[in-house]
């Protein structure tokens, strides 16, 4: 008899790797390192500072999932504090270039 995790499994790897596909959202404000070149506000930025950080993380977790190797996840401990890390050099350096504009863009935002 198949057990409860194991009947839902296959829907939470599903949800989190289609949620991963939200990361395409960057367009060509994509960078490695922090840059400020364009304040992207719409579509998920309307909502979401760092779109990639939040997609990214359930991508890697859904990947971990489908696999099945679930252990993997405690790699968040280390990612997350990362990526908050970088979303706030990226947060000083986007304030730098675009001042009151992006201070108000930060209130209605999350992450």
């Amino acid at each position: 008899m198949d057990s409860l995790a194991h009947r839902w499994s296959w829907h939470w790897r599903t949800v989190l790797s289609a949620a991963g596909v939200g990361t395409h959202t960057t367009g060509t404000a994509f960078s490695v390192q922090a840059k400020a070149s364009t304040l992207v506000t719409t579509g998920l930025y309307s909502r979401i500072r760092n779109p990639i950080y939040v997609f990214g993380g359930l991508a890697i977790a859904g990947f971990f999932l489908w696999v099945n190797m679930p252990w993997l996840l405690l790699l968040f401990v280390i990612v997350i504090p990362m990526q908050v890390w970088r979303s706030r050099i990226e947060s000083r350096v986007l304030e730098e270039k675009f001042g009151a504009e992006y201070v108000e863009y930060k209130k209605k935002t999350w992450f």
